[in-house]
């Protein structure tokens, strides 16, 4: 089907957001309902590419968004293909690399003799400071007797400290929680811990994660089979299969 001319010019951020304003649906509800953080729609309809996850997982973002406000998600993801497109890697002349050749080992060769000087300048004071400081004379050892042994009189022993009285209990001491995190294929995470703002995390297979807290961690996990979690050395349970999006509370 022919895309109106303004269409195929929009941006998949632009489409997403006049799509769900021409609906008047709010961005808190689409979160709720296709379970993706409200700041991952916010930067979905911002376009900020930085600091989106991988393609895949924002392709399936779109597809979720569109369906909530009952749109064309297959045009949404165009667009969003379009926007990838259009970013490419500068190209560097053949005669800049000639030239950062060029200059290449003589800066080296300045920076090491840079790094000489400095060594120098640093043994030469270093010699200078031990050569002035003084040196400590020793004092005789002088024995010192016990009053108590003297006068024959028996050192008082220690009371041992009260035991605490019926009723009062230890203030527990809080344990550390550490988070140990796998990833056994591609995904994305959001954790927060102790009521602290979550944290976004994109990790590829094989990629490990380490995390303290003291009272709980919040996570958000994009590919519910594709990591795998230990509390304190312990397996953590992940409800969900591989590609669903889960939310969970530790412990």
């Amino acid at each position: 089907m022919q895309m109106p001319a303004e269409t195929k010019e929009m941006s998949f951020g632009r489409y997403l957001r006049e799509a769900r304003e021409a609906k008047r649906i709010r961005l808190e509800d689409i979160s709720n309902e296709i379970k993706v953080g409200l700041h991952k729609l916010i930067q979905l309809e911002n376009e900020d590419l930085q600091h989106l996850p991988e393609a895949v997982y924002v392709k399936g973002f779109i597809r979720a968004y569109a369906k909530a406000v009952g749109d064309d998600g297959d045009e949404a993801i165009r667009l969003y293909v379009s926007s990838l497109e259009k970013i490419e890697k500068p190209v560097i002349p053949e005669t800049d690399l000639d030239e950062n050749r060029k200059r290449f080992w003589p800066r080296i060769a300045v920076a090491l003799l840079g790094l000489a000087g400095i060594v120098l300048v640093s043994v030469v004071l270093i010699s200078l400071f031990q050569s002035k400081k003084p040196i400590p004379k020793e004092h005789p050892r002088e024995e010192t007797r016990s009053t108590d042994a003297v006068n024959n009189v028996k050192a008082p022993t220690q009371t041992p400290p009260a035991a605490p009285a019926e009723g009062d209990t230890a203030k527990p001491i809080s344990e550390e929680l550490l988070l140990n995190v796998r990833a056994i294929s591609n995904t994305w995470l959001e954790i927060g811990s102790d009521d602290q703002d979550p944290k976004s995390y994109n990790l590829k297979t094989g990629d490990r994660l380490t995390l303290k807290a003291s009272s709980g961690f919040q996570v958000h996990i994009g590919n519910a089979g594709g990591v795998e979690m230990e509390l304190n050395g312990k397996p953590v349970p992940i409800e969900g299969k591989a590609g669903q999006v889960t939310r969970m509370k530790i412990p």
